[in-house]
């Protein structure tokens, strides 16, 4: 079963990526903003949390729908070809909606991005591990339907945050601009300092009257 789920992933990371920056050029399009191929845009008053999770968001619940149908398609003893093909499309979506995260990660974080994209791998490889030790004792205790119905609930019940995040997403990065050019000078300030206190050192040595 590892091959279905491989192969849709694998779809997905051909075709995602035409698909993110056609919504994306839709937008800049609706703004009156020309996109510039392989040039960084000025995103301060562009929504791009808007622009890059309305692709992402129905492949969340597509996702949630197909590990829900391979579980009751397993409880059911549905013939093999029902489990490869609601597998092919689980990883085809849930493939798409981490390559949408990561796209926003990069956007949001432009000069962090190795590490946002790093934070974002190590908290997702951790809610991995822990679906991976619930998902047994919860099938032996519910059957396979309702243990992947349950756990296709937990992927969806995510939704409502992404909706929170494309409305107060600018407001947000804003914020966080502001916070950031703050500190940025009080950082320049102190070193200003340091150059004026070093400029006076120098030159009272230079003043100061040389040893006899």
């Amino acid at each position: 079963m590892f091959i279905p789920i491989g192969a849709g992933s694998i779809f997905s990371a051909l075709t995602s990526g035409r698909l993110i920056d056609w919504n994306y050029r839709r937008h800049a399009r609706r703004l009156g903003i020309t996109v510039v191929k392989n040039k960084r845009q000025d995103l301060r008053n562009f929504p791009i949390e808007t622009a890059r999770l309305q692709v992402g968001f129905p492949m969340l619940f597509i996702a949630g729908a197909a590990v829900m149908s391979y579980g009751w398609a397993i409880r059911a003893g549905a013939p093999l070809a029902a489990p490869i093909v609601v597998l092919f499309i689980a990883g085809f979506a849930l493939t798409f909606t981490f390559q949408v995260l990561n796209v926003l990660l990069v956007d949001m974080w432009p000069g962090k991005a190795s590490v946002a994209t790093s934070a974002n791998n190590l908290v997702r490889c951790e809610i991995g591990a822990v679906f991976t030790g619930v998902i047994g004792p919860l099938t032996g205790s519910v059957g396979e339907g309702w243990a992947y119905t349950i756990l296709a609930a937990g992927l969806v019940a995510v939704a409502p945050v992404l909706i929170v995040v494309m409305r107060n997403g600018i407001k947000w990065r804003g914020e966080r601009r502001v916070k950031e050019d703050k500190k940025e000078g009080v950082r320049e300030e102190k070193r200003e300092e340091k150059r004026e206190e070093r400029s006076e050192e120098h030159t009272s040595e230079l003043q100061s009257p040389p040893l006899s």
